[in-house]
C-alpha cells in the first residue's frame, strides 16, 4: 500500500512498537500500512460513521489483518479506554473538532504517550488548546501535496516518557538569537502563553526553528494573499464598520506573517 505524501508524514510520527488508535480512520490506510511494515504490532481503527468504517473493514480484510487491526464505531475517543492505546492519531478534521474530541476524552488523551494530529484548520487554536491542557508540542512537519499545505503535530503529555530519542523526532534548539522576539529560548516545555509569539502559535515554533522550506513557501503565499485583499479594500470606500474591521484583521494577519518571516530568517 502506497501512502500519500501527507499520510506518509503522519505515519512517520508513530514510533516503533506503538499501539495505535486511529480516530476518524476513514479508509484505514495508516494503521494498515504501519502494521504491514512491522512498525506497530496492532491498531484500533475508529470512526463515527458506519460508511467509512465499513470501507476500513474491507481494506483490513483485503490485507488479512483482522487479527491485528480492530475496528470500532464511535464518536471521538468515546469507545477507547485510557491506556488502551499509547499513540492517538487524529487527522483530516478541522481544528475545532479535534479540540472537542480531545476535550471530551481528556483522560484518554492524557493517558497516551503521543498525540499525532493533523488539523485542516485553526492550527493556532489547536496549539493553544494543547498547551493550555498540559501537552508539549515536541515536533511538527509540513508537507505540500496537490497544491495544499498540511501540518502534522506531535504532542505529548508533559510527564510522559515519550520515547523520542532520534534526531528527526527531537531537535532541541539552544537559546534563540532573537531575544527581541522571544522572551526565552525554551523549546521542550515552552508551551507558555507568555513565552510563545503570535507567529509561534499561528505557524509553529518547531517549523520556524527548523527554517522549514515548505513553511517558508506557505508564508510567502499567505503574505501575497493578504496583500491582495489589502489592495482590494483600498479600491473601495472604507467608511463602514465592517470594512474597517476587515482591514484591521488583514493588517494583523500581515503583521504576524512578517513576524514569522523574521523568526524564520534569523533562527
Amino acid at each position: 500500500m502506497e501512502l500519500s505524501k501527507r499520510l506518509t508524514a503522519v505515519a512517520g510520527f508513530v514510533e516503533q512498537g506503538a499501539v495505535l488508535a486511529d480516530i476518524g480512520t476513514d479508509h484505514g490506510y495508516v494503521p494498515i500500512a504501519l502494521v504491514r511494515r512491522g512498525v506497530i504490532p496492532r491498531a484500533i481503527a475508529m470512526d463515527v460513521n458506519a460508511g467509512p468504517l465499513a470501507r476500513a473493514q474491507a481494506h483490513i480484510r483485503e490485507y488479512g489483518l483482522e487479527d491485528r487491526i480492530e475496528t470500532r464505531l464511535g464518536d471521538g475517543l468515546s469507545q477507547l479506554r485510557p491506556g488502551e492505546a499509547d499513540t492517538l492519531l487524529i487527522a483530516g478534521m478541522g481544528g475545532p473538532l479535534i479540540c472537542r474530541i480531545l476535550g471530551e476524552g481528556m483522560e484518554t488523551a492524557r493517558a497516551a504517550r503521543r498525540l499525532v494530529l493533523s488539523p485542516q484548520s485553526e492550527m493556532k487554536e489547536v496549539r493553544r488548546f494543547l498547551c493550555r491542557h498540559g501537552f508539549q508540542i515536541r515536533d511538527e512537519a509540513m508537507v505540500k501535496e496537490d497544491g495544499k499545505y498540511y501540518v502534522i503535530l506531535l504532542a505529548c503529555p508533559a510527564a510522559a516518557d515519550t520515547g523520542i530519542h532520534t534526531d528527526e523526532m527531537m531537535e532541541t534548539a539552544g537559546p534563540s538569537p532573537d531575544a527581541g522576539v522571544r522572551e526565552t529560548g525554551q523549546t521542550e516545555a515552552g508551551c507558555s502563553e507568555t513565552d510563545w509569539t503570535e507567529a509561534d502559535w499561528a505557524y509553529g515554533r518547531k517549523l520556524l526553528e527548523r527554517r522549514d522550506p515548505v513553511l517558508r513557501e506557505f508564508l510567502q503565499k499567505e503574505r501575497e494573499k493578504y496583500q491582495s485583499i489589502t489592495g482590494r479594500l483600498s479600491d473601495r470606500e472604507t467608511g463602514s464598520p465592517a470594512q474597517m474591521s476587515r482591514r484591521k484583521e488583514v493588517e494583523e494577519a500581515l503583521a504576524v506573517i512578517a513576524q514569522a518571516e523574521r523568526q524564520w530568517e534569523i533562527t
